[in-house]
């Protein structure tokens, strides 16, 4: 049974506070990311499969190795698509911004 009486001890945010973490909302830097729809279209839901396999890895994967693999699979894309990683983007924000875009596209379908 949980006693009624104690000291609740609440961590304090890890992150800095910014207008979208006071107002609960977080930032997604892929969603700030526009890529040409014409070039996701030239995708494939195996395309949106491999991504997906790899966001549900990543976190379990060397930081090498999911770099390596995030590097390889944006390749792919790349040449499939003729997409470029924007500048300034990491290739996993590149990456998730595609998944978005797929995402967007079959719900338009």
């Amino acid at each position: 049974m949980w006693a009624e009486t104690g000291t609740r001890i609440v961590p304090s945010p890890v992150l800095p506070q910014t207008g979208l973490l006071q107002t609960g909302l977080l930032h997604e830097p892929h969603l700030s990311v526009a890529l040409d729809s014409s070039a996701i279209a030239k995708l494939t839901p195996s395309d949106l499969q491999v991504l997906e396999g790899f966001f549900a890895r990543r976190l379990d994967l060397p930081l090498a190795t999911r770099q390596t693999l995030a590097e390889r699979i944006a390749r792919a894309v790349q040449a499939k698509s003729g997409l470029e990683t924007p500048a300034g983007v990491s290739v996993e924000t590149f990456l998730e911004a595609v998944a978005r875009g797929l995402r967007d596209l079959a719900r338009m379908r």
